[in-house]
């Protein structure tokens, strides 16, 4: 099938269906008990005020089971939201800008339901048509593996997702001008249209950091000092995080110019953007759950991630 077609035929189809390996080499009928094994590993307390916000990653089950346990395990004991945006990474997708898609997703879990008016509602506030390239989310995982977690947690009750892919907040466009800008005036949109239509929202961002290893370029083994640079270089982006400056994490990426291959930089800059518009800073408090390196010698790879909890105080 070409390409052309391919657009056409996931545009027809009635869902987004589940295209992704677990990492745990279960049948995706057997992902309810693995996502339950995952939540009851959970470490983390509960922060104090309403969660908002939330970093989880994108990896595979097994190497990101930890940061998923703790983000999750939160989530699923401090949240009501109605309706969660979740923001991706377009790995391998064409657009250069933000991509949304108002397929509902077809998981073994059920279906989650896309909240296509606020999508239509987020277009015309940005001026474009946010699911132009909406195809780049056939076959991309970020957003999925939150899905699945979003549909365990609440089960028993219903929720709409926004579904959304970012590209590289440090990367330039098709003449459409930086990146960074881009994906700014979409998060600040994100969050003027939340506060427009009142419906109690939460964000997420299903974000991996560095990647790592001979199989992503470096020319070292993954040995216990590379690592520990590997991990001083994550948190110094982190402390933007937990800080809750967007531009000055934006700014650290580029200024480094990405050494250890962050690949989700947008997302998570588009996050703390929606968030830093809705919330006054003395109130938006963010909370570093966890660090974590999974790392393969044997495949000369290792790729980090982390449990970001953002809470409003009441």
């Amino acid at each position: 099938m070409c390409i052309r077609d391919s657009v056409r035929a996931y545009r027809e189809a009635p869902t987004r269906q589940t295209q992704v390996d677990t990492g745990l080499g279960v049948e995706l009928h057997q992902l309810p008990i693995a996502l339950g094994a995952i939540i009851e590993d959970a470490e983390a307390g509960v922060p104090e005020g309403r969660l908002v916000g939330l970093i989880a990653p994108h990896l595979d089950l097994r190497r990101g089971w930890s940061c998923y346990a703790d983000a999750y395990g939160l989530l699923s004991r401090a949240n009501h939201a109605e309706r969660f945006v979740v923001l991706g990474t377009n790995h391998a997708g064409s657009a250069p800008v933000v991509v949304a898609t108002g397929k509902d997703f077809e998981t073994p879990l059920g279906t989650a339901v896309t909240d296509r008016d606020f999508i239509q509602r987020l277009s015309r506030r940005c001026g474009t048509d946010l699911c132009e390239f909406e195809f780049d989310h056939k076959r991309e995982h970020s957003v999925e593996m939150q899905v699945f977690f979003l549909q365990y947690a609440f089960y028993r009750r219903p929720f709409r997702i926004v579904p959304v892919l970012c590209p590289d907040p440090c990367a330039p466009t098709d003449g459409d001008g930086d990146a960074g800008r881009l994906i700014r005036s979409f998060g600040e949109a994100v969050a003027d249209e939340i506060r427009a239509d009142g419906v109690s929202t939460c964000v997420i961002a299903g974000a991996d950091l560095s990647h790592v290893g001979r199989r992503f370029g470096d020319d070292r083994d993954l040995d216990e000092a590379f690592l520990k640079q590997v991990e001083e270089a994550d948190r110094r982006i982190l402390r933007h995080v937990q800080t809750i400056d967007p531009e000055a994490f934006r700014q650290a990426v580029a200024d480094d110019q990405n050494p250890t291959r962050v690949c989700s930089a947008g997302n998570i800059y588009a996050m703390m953007t929606v968030l830093t518009r809705m919330y006054e800073r003395p109130r938006l408090q963010a909370h570093l759950l966890r660090y974590h390196q999974a790392v393969d010698a044997e495949m000369h790879t290792g790729v980090t991630c982390a449990a970001v909890a953002f809470t409003l105080k009441t």
